[in-house]
């Protein structure tokens, strides 16, 4: 069996280091799946304020406009996240709700990943050539436990979380 070739870029970069780039890459997606699976497997309310967040997200989806932030747990955060699962949980109707949650908590979660990326175009700007230490970058955004776990929680945070990482990007850039 023959491995797909790498970008040429990449593998210009890499050199003769092609054992330990395929071995980082193979971290990296194990990482990510590691991410993917938590956010699939973990129970839907099992997160920081979980049911808060699905009760704000559910009042979004019932009825349209978004509540008064004394009216329940959670309601006085943005409501961007909400908005957006609400759209979600109103699109597949008919779909289990455990599922809905749980295809939620799966997007935010893949998009979490540009945590890893953002690592890695930040540290490779400012120490190039230094791929080791890139990868330890990206690596840690992966596996860091509170990154790990998080991702499999029902809430906010995930997507507030890569829109400050987007933040951080645009001025960088």
């Amino acid at each position: 069996m023959r491995l797909p070739r790498l970008p040429s870029a990449l593998a210009e970069a890499l050199g003769s280091r092609r054992p330990a780039a395929l071995a980082a890459v193979a971290v990296l997606a194990l990482a990510i799946v590691a991410r993917l699976h938590n956010a699939w497997a973990a129970p839907v309310l099992a997160g920081y304020d979980s049911f808060g967040h699905f009760t704000y997200a559910w009042y979004v989806a019932a009825t349209g406009r978004f509540p008064l932030p004394t009216n329940g747990w959670s309601f006085f955060h943005p409501p961007l996240w909400y908005s957006l699962v609400g759209a979600l949980w109103n699109a597949l109707d008919g779909v289990d709700p455990v599922h809905r949650l749980k295809i939620a908590k799966v997007v935010v979660a893949a998009g979490g990943v540009l945590h890893a990326w953002a690592a890695w175009q930040v540290v490779s700007r400012r120490f190039p050539g230094n791929l080791r230490l890139a990868f330890l970058s990206s690596a840690m955004m992966l596996l860091l436990p509170v990154e790990l776990y998080s991702a499999g929680f029902l809430g906010n945070e995930g997507l507030h979380a890569i829109l400050g990482t987007c933040s951080v990007l645009a001025l960088l850039a």
